[in-house]
């Protein structure tokens, strides 16, 4: 499998940038200068005696260099960036900070927050001619699209920036100047469409763009640094082949990028070529032997170099090679290095090395350890997602920081238009008063209304995650590593331990399902999408196939159920909402009884309207709890008698659906001695 991650081409911006992190970081003299550099700068902007241009570009290296060192500062400065060239009134110069800070959140995995940088930045220029300037945030948004797997936006933008790189390049050919930057653009765009279309399986295409990548090489091979890439670009399309089963095309090409690599003393490449090899051997001909001289020889160079990244690719090389032979004690002496070397927080590798694990323990028929090594795998993968579940969740925070940011800035550029009214109405009098305040009454109005659109969205970003991080990640998470397993390993595993999995995964999907349905029912209502179509229909035979089901479920509980209903209760009403209304209450019902309780249905005729009623004799609920019922930013987990999942969105949907009928959903229930839930509707043509 190839990892693309570690063999993307560079651009000669990233090159410089890297160069000047290296140089940063060599030792505490780097350190003291850099500080003076830091003070130097900031004293430098605060006089403010330089031109337009050096002010921005100062502003923009505060920035950058806080941004790995004291992230607040480098907020502050920006914005102090942003007020000076709004007031110098040059997009180009505010641009450049805006795709600074992108590339700030970029760099911390904050991907829709680095969008929101992006996006501005490119507003500020898109259409006026700043190619290299546009090339650089197209490229950029087109490397949070496929890092967010959001690969039509990435397509469409790494396309944009073919098309500004041909512009430019046209350009500096009209004019005489050098064109190697836009080749490498080029180059780098390519690679981008690769990983794009290797992330969609579509293996045509990624070769297609590799070839052409080997030619713009081929044809630009007087550019000194350009031959550097080539290594990448041949082992990658070695390993294309390998997956398309074009065995014998992906040799050679394995062997020339090994060949490119050591010429050009790259010894990361080296191990990434050598361990090719070792997979190529061990997997297309069963060459062990050779496999394992490969993957030896890959570990000699990587502990050349040191770099954990490079020892676990070797160790992974030598694991899967002595798997193979049988040489299950090797192989667990390098599965053993790999994981003192990973740190306790880097999950993805962790679970990889759980899976081989389990691969290993089940060919040595050691249950055990192998059911101790899916424990494991289960637990980090719940960690990882709980990671990401925090990286969502600081991501929206800091959205809506953004925000309000942008809010104090409006909000300053106000005051000034507020100041220069004033002026204006000392110079002319009483006449412009009347101007004056109406201007004051739209700013108040516009503030009001920002700073509530602004609490809306926190709330409901509040609300949205309170439910996903608590009650839809559990479920989703243990289905899916649950199916994934049994996929793998079903066949290693004792008849206990396949039941325990499946009766897990019954109950996670079940419980997902329930949560998705009124998750989806919940937010089509509060975007305004689950419209209202009311219709006369018979609610007790639409109700039909839902009660047979729900007492099939009162049946595997030993709870007896009643249905008290006239043959036919025709009202006028948006059908879909109000069965799905009924069969939760009566879901609620049956989750909430013990065995041996009772659940009833009653349908009764009072005057020109029908009472639904749904009783059961359960659990009850606390005043406490009757409080918060409808209350999502209240709202808590509970379980039903029989350990069943809820998180009591099922009855704010209800509720909010029945607010459509102009019905109110009311409630009786005491802890311990059971609930009654009932509503009224009106007949058809009363």
């Amino acid at each position: 499998m190839m990892k693309w991650k570690n063999d993307k081409i560079l651009s000669p911006k990233a090159f410089i940038g890297l160069a000047l992190c290296l140089l940063f970081a060599l030792g505490a003299q780097a350190q003291t200068d850099m500080t003076e550099t830091l003070q130097r700068l900031e004293q430098e902007v605060a006089a403010g005696n330089m031109s337009d241009s050096i002010t921005t570009f100062k502003y923009d290296s505060l920035v950058r260099f806080y941004g790995t060192r004291d992230f607040d500062k480098a907020v502050f400065y920006f914005h102090k960036g942003v007020d000076f060239t709004r007031k110098i009134n040059k997009d180009k110069f505010e641009m450049m900070l805006w795709h600074r800070m992108g590339i700030l959140y970029l760099n911390l995995e904050k991907k829709d927050s680095a969008l929101i940088y992006f996006d501005h930045a490119l507003k500020l220029i898109e259409g006026k001619d700043y190619y290299s300037q546009e090339r650089a945030v197209y490229n950029a948004m087109a490397t949070v699209y496929t890092k967010l797997n959001e690969y039509e936006k990435a397509m469409e933008y790494n396309h944009k920036t073919l098309e500004i790189n041909k512009k430019d390049k046209e350009f500096r050919i009209r004019n005489g100047q050098d064109i190697s930057g836009t080749i490498l653009s080029e180059l780098n765009t390519y690679n981008a469409m690769c990983v794009i279309y290797h992330g969609l399986r579509n293996l045509e295409k990624t070769e297609e763009y590799l070839l052409q990548s080997k030619k713009l090489i081929d044809e630009n091979r007087d550019i000194p640094s350009i031959a550097h890439y080539e290594s990448a670009i041949v082992g990658n399309l070695a390993g294309i082949y390998m997956e398309m089963g074009r065995n014998e095309e992906a040799l050679p090409l394995l062997l020339r990028g090994y060949e490119l690599a050591m010429e050009n003393n790259e010894l990361g490449r080296m191990v990434y070529a050598l361990q090719r090899l070792s997979q190529f051997y061990r997997t297309v001909y069963k060459d062990y032997k050779q496999a394992l001289i490969y993957a030896k020889e890959a570990l000699q160079i990587a502990e050349q170099t040191k770099q954990p990244e490079l020892l676990n690719r070797a160790d992974e090389a030598m694991m899967a090679a002595y798997n193979v032979t049988k040489d299950y004690k090797t192989a667990l002496y390098h599965a053993g290095r790999i994981a003192e070397r990973t740190p306790e927080d880097d999950w993805v590798s962790l679970k990889n090395l759980y899976k081989e694990l389990i691969a290993i323990y089940a060919s040595m028929g050691n249950a055990e350890k192998a059911r101790e090594s899916v424990s494991r795998y289960d637990e980090v993968t719940v960690k990882a997602s709980e990671k990401s579940m925090q990286e969502v969740v600081s991501e929206m925070e800091v959205k809506y920081d953004v925000q309000e940011k942008e809010l104090q800035i409006s909000n300053q550029q106000l005051e000034i238009e507020r100041q220069k009214t004033r002026q204006y109405l000392f110079i002319g009098g009483l006449v412009l008063a009347g101007l004056l305040l109406t201007m004051l009454v739209i700013i108040i109005v516009q503030r009001t209304r920002r700073n509530r659109q602004l609490a809306e969205i926190n709330a409901i970003k509040d609300k949205f995650f309170s439910i996903i991080s608590h009650d839809l990640k559990n479920p989703a998470i243990a289905l899916s590593d649950g199916l994934e397993t049994l996929v793998d390993y079903a066949p290693q595993m004792d008849t206990k331990t396949l039941s325990d999995y499946c009766r897990k995964m019954f109950k996670s999907a079940s419980g997902l399902v329930d949560l998705l349905k009124n998750l989806l029912n919940w937010a089509q209502i509060q975007t305004g999408r689950d419209i209202y179509h009311p219709l006369p229909f018979n609610l007790v035979a639409a109700l039909q196939s839902d009660v047979d089901v729900i007492k099939s479920m009162a049946e595997r509980k030993n709870i007896a159920f009643e249905t008290l209903t006239p043959l036919a209760a025709v009202i006028t009403g948006d059908q879909n909402m109000l069965v799905t209304v009924v069969r939760n209450l009566l879901v609620n019902a049956v989750k909430f009884t013990e065995t041996g309780g009772n659940v009833s249905l009653e349908i009764t005729e009072c005057g020109d309207k029908y009472i639904v009623t749904v009783n059961d004799t359960g659990t009850g609920m606390t005043p406490e709890q009757l409080q918060n019922l409808f209350r999502i930013d209240r709202q808590q987990a509970r379980e039903g008698t029989a350990g069943e999942q809820s998180s009591g969105l099922g009855l704010i949907v209800c509720c909010d659906m029945l607010q459509k009928h102009d019905c109110l959903l009311h409630v009786e229930s005491e802890e311990g001695k059971g609930s009654k839930f009932w509503f009224e509707l009106k007949m058809a043509n009363s």
